[in-house]
Order: C-alpha cells, then structure tokens, then sequence
C-alpha cells in the first residue's frame, strides 16, 4: 500500500464526465481511437498509465478518447459511441464490458445505469410490477445476455456500417 500512500490516484475527467484531460470538441480532423466500458475502461482504483485504453494505446499512434463510465452497462457504451463516433476520425474502437445485470432507465431528467437490485427501480416501477417480479426479470441470465447482445449487435453494426475496425472482450 505504501505505493499507492506515496503517489494516491487521481482522476481527471472533462466536462462530459470522461477521463480525458480534455474537453471533447468536434474535430473531424482529429485520428484517435475510441475506447467503451464500464469501470474497467474508466479505471476505477487505476493510476491513468495503469489503464487498460492507456497500456494499448502506447502500441498505437492516436490519442484515446476513454468512454468508459463507472458502474455503466452496455446500453451506455452505445449511446456513447453514437454521440461521439462522428465527433473525430477514429481509427479503431476498442471496447471491454463483461456482461452483467446493469441496464440503462431514464430517472430524474437523465439516463442512469442501474442494477436491478437498486431501491429507486423499485420506485420506478412499483406502479406496474411486484418487485420480485422485477429482481427475476432483470437478474434473469436469458434475459441479461439478451439485453447484452442487442446493444452489443447495435455498436458492432455502427462499426460496421462507417468502416471502422471494432475490438471487443467480455472477460477480464
């Protein structure tokens, strides 16, 4: 731990909430490559050269544009990608996401990752379900992969569809 008491981790993060030591602005001009995930991409409990978007990218000559969101699913990954895939010239997306019970629900104004276990889904929904009935729905591992691969199939057809190399793992 001695490490960690004599150089603490810092983290930086621009005005949209991401690790960058910069504000993302549209430059069309700009090569770098994009990077999606949860708290593994963003590095939750990682000095920034300790990160996985970061050890890759010293093999590669653009700069990363990290997308990782702690505590985020899959569904965030995608909406991410779709905001800021035209923002740059991106050259490869690379994207780490295990597939777990987290999923996307639109509370106070904004769009929030959420574990089905978590009390304010309950609220959300007590108005049509029981809460059991939403704990085996959403903790269901048909319906987690189900949900998982339709976001996932939707990031790899953007890819696809602007000629783009995607790079994708789900094991740590």
């Amino acid at each position: 731990l001695k490490y960690y008491v004599d150089n603490p981790i810092t983290y930086k993060v621009n005005k949209q909430y991401f690790r960058s030591t910069f504000d993302f602005k549209s430059n069309r001009k700009k090569k770098v490559n994009l990077f999606l995930g949860c708290s593994h991409t963003f590095g939750i409990g990682l000095h920034w050269e300790h990160t996985w978007p970061y050890l890759l990218s010293q093999n590669l000559d653009e700069e990363i544009i990290n997308l990782g969101v702690p505590g985020g699913c899959i569904e965030a990954s995608y909406i991410n990608l779709k905001k800021y895939i035209d923002y740059f010239d991106v050259q490869n997306v690379f994207h780490l996401q295990q597939v777990y019970a987290r999923y996307l629900v639109f509370w106070n104004n904004k769009l929030e990752s959420f574990i089905s276990t978590q009390e304010h889904i309950f609220r959300v929904t007590r108005k049509w379900f029981k809460n059991d009935y939403v704990k085996q729905l959403f903790h269901d591992p048909d319906y987690m992969v189900y949900s998982h691969f339709r976001s996932l199939d939707a990031i790899k057809y953007i890819c696809k569809k602007k000629n783009i190399p995607y790079f994708y793992n789900h094991s740590i």
